[in-house]
């Protein structure tokens, strides 16, 4: 081998050894980059949870002594409970789309399994918990499953229907297990029926695979498409 060819061999090496190195960096930047969106995600999540959970307490507190009160004249004890249906509505209202923005940070990749899951559990146990002679919800006018309903039929802009499957397939798997309570792995199994498998994948699967790495319109059409065909989940 001639001294041109060892030097040609060796920018060869080089440059391949380069653009291995390039590739190796940008995999560890995307991944960082996710890790650090997902942690921000999550915080997002969780702080607005805590709104709303300091919301709820405030309620209760509020409409909670209202009906033992004496000598409140009917008209006054109507508009009262006009005002608590009106409170408890929004606060279930901003409660589900907390959840439905959750499912659509899952569905893009930018939440954990672990932490859907745990997101996903609390609220199927909600809906167990509910009992006509114990409401999870005390002063609350209606059934946590009711405010479910409401809000999935309520006019307050476009409503993800893969959230709307998905939710309504959670409930029927806790009405399922309703003697036992809702058991993490009955969970699990509604979101990797959703999620679908390596051989089959399912929307979430599809669009996590892509969210990263970009979509072409072309592409995101058809997953949807395929989304918007899909009968109810079994």
């Amino acid at each position: 081998m001639t001294a041109a060819d060892w030097i040609t061999l060796v920018i060869a090496v080089a440059t391949i050894g380069s653009l291995l190195f390039a590739a190796y960096n940008l995999r560890a930047t995307t991944q960082a980059n996710k890790t650090l969106k997902r942690a921000d995600v999550a915080m997002h999540c969780t702080i607005r949870y805590e709104e709303l959970k300091t919301l709820a307490s405030g309620l209760e507190q509020r409409f909670r002594d209202q009906p033992s009160k004496p000598n409140i004249p009917e008209a006054q004890l109507e508009e009262t409970e006009k005002l608590r249906d009106l409170l408890w509505r929004n606060y279930y209202s901003r409660y589900w789309a907390l959840k439905s923005d959750q499912f659509d940070f899952w569905l893009y990749g930018l939440v954990e399994h672990g932490t859907f899951l745990d997101w996903t559990f609390s609220t199927a146990l909600a809906h167990w918990k509910e009992d006509p002679n114990r409401p999870l919800r005390p002063t609350c006018p209606f059934s946590f499953h009711d405010s479910w309903k409401k809000w999935k039929s309520m006019d307050h802009g476009p409503v993800n229907p893969q959230f709307v499957r998905f939710t309504d397939q959670l409930f029927l798997t806790v009405e399922r297990d309703s003697q036992t309570g809702p058991q993490p792995f009955g969970v699990l199994g509604v979101i990797k029926r959703f999620h679908g498998s390596p051989s089959s994948p399912g929307v979430s699967r599809r669009l996590q695979k892509l969210a990263f790495k970009g979509v072409s319109l072309e592409e995101l059409e058809r997953i949807l498409l395929d989304a918007s065909t899909q009968g109810p989940l079994s």
